[in-house]
C-alpha cells in the first residue's frame, strides 16, 4: 500500500483551512468523527471535511483519488468499500506519536495525545469517563505462526470503536470504528 500526497494544482487558502474540529471524547461516545460516519459517500465527506491529503494509490489503473479505497487525513484512515461508502475509520499510527487531523481535521485528542498508556490506564479513563464498554479478544487474538508472545486485547466501546492493543502491558495500537471485518489491513466483508 502506498499513499502519495498528490499536488495541488493551485495552493488556495482553502487548502490550509481547517474545515472541521473533532472531539475525541464524542467520537468515543458516538462513533461520529465530527460530521462524518460510516456509510457516508466520498462526495459527502469531500463536501464536509474537503479533498483528502493523501490517498492509497497502487494497483489501481487510474491511480485516481475516487477510486483509492483508502483516503488519509494526516494519519486517520477512512476505508470505502466498491460502492464509495465508508466502512471504516481507521488509525494504527498511535505507537509512533499522537493521532493527526491533517491539513482539514483540527483534533482534540482527549488522551490520545499520551503516547505511551497500557491497557489498564485507558481502561481507568474510559470508566472515569462512563464511557459503556467491554474487554474482547478480537478473533485471531493470538498469532502463534507470526509472533507466539503476542496477545491481543481489545476494548469495544458501545459507539463501535475498538482499541486493539497488541499485549496487555502495551500501548493501544490502533482504533477503529468498523462496519465490516479489517484486520492486519485485510478488509473481510461479514
Amino acid at each position: 500500500m502506498t499513499f502519495f500526497d498528490i499536488p495541488r494544482q493551485s495552493f488556495t487558502t482553502d487548502y490550509e483551512r481547517i474545515m472541521m474540529d473533532v472531539d475525541i471524547k464524542y467520537f468515543f461516545r458516538s462513533g461520529r468523527l465530527g460530521q462524518v460516519e460510516l456509510g457516508m459517500s466520498k462526495t459527502t465527506i469531500e463536501e464536509s471535511v474537503g479533498e483528502p491529503d493523501y490517498w492509497m494509490i497502487g494497483q489501481i489503473e487510474r491511480n485516481q483519488k475516487d477510486d483509492s479505497p483508502i483516503w488519509r487525513y494526516g494519519n486517520i484512515e477512512f476505508h470505502f468499500n466498491s460502492k464509495n461508502e465508508l466502512i471504516s475509520i481507521f488509525n494504527d499510527h498511535l505507537m509512533s506519536g499522537s493521532i493527526y487531523g491533517g491539513h482539514k481535521i483540527r483534533l482534540e485528542p482527549w488522551f490520545l495525545k499520551e503516547k505511551y498508556m497500557s491497557f489498564q490506564e485507558v481502561v481507568t479513563i474510559l470508566t472515569e469517563a462512563k464511557m459503556d464498554f467491554e474487554v474482547a479478544e478480537p478473533p485471531g487474538a493470538t498469532i502463534e505462526a507470526e509472533a507466539p508472545s503476542l496477545h491481543v486485547l481489545s476494548i469495544k466501546l458501545k459507539s463501535g470503536i475498538e482499541l486493539m492493543f497488541a499485549n496487555e502491558d502495551d500501548d493501544y495500537n490502533c482504533i477503529e470504528k468498523r462496519e465490516d471485518i479489517i484486520w492486519n489491513g485485510t478488509s473481510q466483508t461479514t
